[in-house]
């Protein structure tokens, strides 16, 4: 339980200050669905989810040539996979 309460915090409490200091950087969608997935799969896990999310969104945006985008389809996408890979 302590490593899912951490997941929920660690990464969505930063995301959410960087989203207050700089406008439109990351939406409310995208905070609230890392923190269920931190809740979901814990801390460890959910450093994988970062990790394959930013190679799943660098891949959508080369292939669409595009600096912008949703990172919410990503991020579950990512999610998914860690948790049918490595869970």
């Amino acid at each position: 339980i302590k490593s899912r309460l951490i997941g929920c915090v660690i990464v969505s409490v930063p995301m959410l200050l960087l989203a207050l200091i700089v406008p439109g950087g990351f939406g409310g969608g995208d905070i609230k669905l890392l923190s269920a997935a931190g809740a979901w799969l814990g801390v460890e896990l959910l450093l994988y989810v970062i990790l394959l999310s930013c190679l799943v969104f660098g891949i959508y945006a080369l292939i669409r040539r595009q600096r912008a985008g949703a990172f919410g389809p990503a991020i579950a996408i990512s999610a998914i996979i860690v948790a049918f890979c490595f869970n």
